[in-house]
């Protein structure tokens, strides 16, 4: 074992015992999104530890090697090391983000950019100690979106395209592009990945998907068509949101693929106009994850707010 190595798992395992109980002046934890989901770490504080510095040596060893479409498995891994610390880190301060400085945290995110996860650098910052350098930011956001750390929510907002969302920074926003269909309307679409869960079997664990869709110029019936026909949702009958009955939604429970063929894939899909844009939310997720942070899938929703197009919309 390395000295680098041995230094990080001593560093990390006396983390383990220096969190302070929560301060009752803080604020809720997450504000708009529920924290039901921070119970049931995929590791245990000592594996977390443990697999962090591991984790983080070989990246420094390999990263460079790794082309950016086999990145996904590696982030993966490093957001269920990220989860993990997250709710242990709840369970005993009542906090998501830090008071203090969280050298779990810091090694963990010194890569998320790294591995294409917008915001990596910010959270670097916010939980590294005094005297470790800045981190730079390392994967810049496209066009007029701008992302902010704030407390322990991301705030995601295109004021060209008049939205904003927030949502908790142990989300994985990975994707941001621009797409004409074959329809031929055009659409940015976002994607984001929740905390992970284990599946219902309990044989593997993953993330859902949260997709965001919005198009500036897309009939409400057109636009409708053929996103629910692009995630196979024709036919489907749709069912009132929980927390918007404003709002409804298709469901489907079928087929997966690809290493997780012989698992239930759940896809759901809601939309709706706000002035002349049309917004939708994907969320999937397999069996087990997608019932697990379902409750996300809908406060991402409500933690959106609007404005006309070039003008940065204000918090709801």
């Amino acid at each position: 074992m390395g000295k680098m190595m041995r230094f990080l798992i001593l560093s990390l395992m006396i983390a383990l015992g220096t969190h302070a109980a929560a301060d009752q002046t803080e604020p809720a934890p997450i504000q708009g999104y529920t924290t039901e989901t921070l119970r049931n770490p995929i590791f245990d504080a000592a594996h977390t530890a443990v697999n962090t510095a591991r984790f983080s040596n070989w990246l420094t060893e390999n990263i460079e090697k790794i082309p950016p479409q086999k990145w996904p498995p590696y982030r993966e891994h490093l957001y269920e090391l990220i989860n993990s610390q997250i709710i242990q880190n709840y369970d005993q301060t009542g906090l998501v983000m830090p008071k203090d400085d969280d050298l779990i945290l810091m090694s963990l995110f010194m890569w998320a950019e790294r591995l294409g996860v917008y915001g990596g650098a910010q959270v670097y910052n916010r939980v590294r100690p005094k005297g470790i350098e800045v981190l730079p930011v390392s994967l810049p956001l496209p066009g007029d979106f701008q992302l902010k750390l704030e407390g322990d929510l991301f705030h995601l907002s295109t004021a060209q395209q008049g939205w904003k969302v927030y949502y908790p920074y142990f989300f994985m926003l990975h994707d941001i592009r621009a797409i004409r269909t074959t329809e031929g309307h055009t659409a940015a679409i976002i994607t984001l990945s929740t905390g992970t869960a284990w599946h219902t079997d309990q044989t593997g664990k993953s993330q859902a998907t949260i997709m965001l869709i919005v198009s500036p110029d897309a009939e409400p019936a057109a636009f409708e068509s053929y996103w629910n026909k692009l995630f196979g949702l024709e036919g489907i009958s749709s069912a009132k949101l929980a927390t918007r009955a404003d709002l409804a939604s298709r469901h489907v429970a079928d087929y997966s693929f690809g290493p997780n063929k012989d698992k239930t894939l759940h896809r759901e899909f809601t939309s709706w106009r706000t002035g002349r844009r049309m917004f939708g939310v994907m969320y999937s997720g397999l069996d087990g994850t997608y019932q697990w942070n379902h409750r996300h899938f809908e406060d991402f929703i409500n933690a959106m707010s609007f404005s006309a197009p070039g003008v940065t919309p204000k918090e709801q």
